[in-house]
């Protein structure tokens, strides 16, 4: 018995670090790929594109700026729309009514939009989590297929091609209002600018539901971000 026992030990450690390694591989392949070290370099970039939303085209900006900040401001009917994460919060401005912090809860989406590095690059020093869960199909693609659980308890599942190991389909589990809910974005029309890989069409569904199609229209890794847009107005 002791023998047996001996062997499945055995076997579970060289299975645990197989998968670890295969984990690690797939990873350092997407950083690679994608141009994650070109995207460290630059520090901060800025997007403008359209929101399809409701039956309307909305015109938006968005700033990121390294290491975790985040604006985006959509202009609609002429009010500006603002939604943003200044590095330890979260806030949102509509039109002309006051300025207001959102709820730890309600602030998470924006918290992961900030992370300039990505989600899956020192996922362990931000203490999280990584697993590899084999291969799945996304619109005929054999994905590889990544979860990753953050320290939080929120699970997000990641599903790379295995050509370009492009992220073409994330899923996002939170709970909101003490209800379960999930989003699930797709990821396409990848082109490279100025040495990073990125998606140009991303459309997110709320449970099965496509609630906005965003196109993007350029982004620009060489305009100057300053800190102090990131923050609040008082």
């Amino acid at each position: 018995m002791k023998s047996y026992l001996s062997v499945v030990f055995l076997l579970l450690i060289f299975l645990s670090s197989t998968i670890a390694q295969t984990t690690d591989e797939i990873l350092a392949k997407h950083f690679k790929l994608i141009g994650q070290e070109k995207l460290l370099t630059y520090g901060q970039y800025v997007t403008k594109g359209k929101i399809y939303q409701g039956g309307m085209e909305i015109p938006f900006v968005s700033y990121h700026k390294k290491p975790n900040k985040f604006k985006s401001v959509a202009t609609i009917r002429g009010n500006k729309f603002t939604r943003a994460f200044d590095g330890e919060k979260g806030w949102l401005l509509n039109g002309k009514d006051k300025p207001k912090v959102l709820p730890l809860e309600q602030a998470k989406g924006l918290e992961i939009q900030a992370d300039y590095e990505g989600i899956f690059y020192n996922y362990k020093k931000k203490g999280n989590s990584v697993k590899y869960l084999g291969r799945e199909k996304v619109d005929s693609i054999n994905s590889f297929v990544l979860q990753l659980t953050e320290s939080n308890g929120n699970v997000i599942t990641a599903y790379l091609e295995p050509k370009g190991y492009k992220i073409v389909r994330t899923k996002f589990k939170t709970t909101i209002q003490g209800t379960n809910r999930e989003f699930e974005t797709d990821l396409s029309d990848y082109k490279v600018i100025d040495g990073v890989v990125d998606p140009f069409n991303i459309k997110t569904k709320l449970d099965g539901k496509v609630i906005t199609h965003i196109v993007i229209d350029s982004i620009d890794y060489n305009q100057a971000v300053p800190d102090s847009i990131f923050y609040m107005p008082k």
